[in-house]
């Protein structure tokens, strides 16, 4: 008969060490889609390889279109791909060639979209899209540029993209712009585009 579990340490119960991390796709809204554009810090997987499929981290991109990066296990040895490869998709959005694991942990320059105002807790309901363009992050009204408390509205941000939920963001907004564009942001999902009040009840 196999073991019941009782000679396992905490009888076979799961703990904080034996648990996976937390990641982004947990908080409901489904894993992130394959990002628009390639940049340092992202970690992509291989789905095919002449020899052991091994992820990697980008290290800069070229505006020749070749990506330098460094494999994220062993001695770290140098790669090469191009962003061509690396940002091709399939019908269902799914990576081509490579599927798009996550970023590194660190700050990065991003951009946020307003969707609409929690009057009720003088809130501001954002969309971070490069992080997940589904995703709901609520911060204190306080935080957004008084020019951007417009529905609609983008601004330039930093955060911590590898954030597994919106409190570990380290969310800092700089200041209002114009839409980044598709060429290296991602549209926040329809369901959010259009969906916010007019922007009187806002004034």
């Amino acid at each position: 008969m196999g073991a019941s579990g009782k000679k396992l340490r905490g009888h076979g119960q799961r703990t904080k060490m034996t648990s996976p991390p937390s990641q982004l796709k947990d908080g409901g809204h489904g894993r992130p889609p394959h990002p628009q554009s390639v940049r340092a810090g992202q970690v992509y997987w291989p789905r095919k390889a002449r020899n052991r499929r091994r992820q990697f981290r980008v290290s800069r991109a070229l505006a020749d279109g070749t990506v330098h990066g460094k494999r994220t296990d062993g001695a770290s040895e140098p790669m090469v791909a191009t962003s061509a490869r690396l940002l091709a998709v399939d019908e269902d959005g799914n990576g081509m060639h490579y599927s798009f694991i996550g970023w590194t942990p660190r700050r990065y320059r991003t951009w946020a979209y307003a969707v609409e105002r929690d009057g009720e807790h003088d809130r501001i309901v954002l969309i971070l899209p490069e992080w997940h363009p589904g995703y709901p992050v609520r911060v204190p009204e306080h935080m957004v540029p008084f020019s951007v408390r417009v529905p609609g509205g983008w601004m330039r941000a930093f955060a911590d993209l590898s954030a597994p939920y919106p409190a570990r963001l380290a969310l800092a907004l700089i200041c209002s712009c114009e839409d980044p564009g598709r060429a290296v942001c991602p549209s926040p999902q329809d369901r959010w585009v259009g969906a916010f009040p007019q922007c009187a009840a806002w004034l």
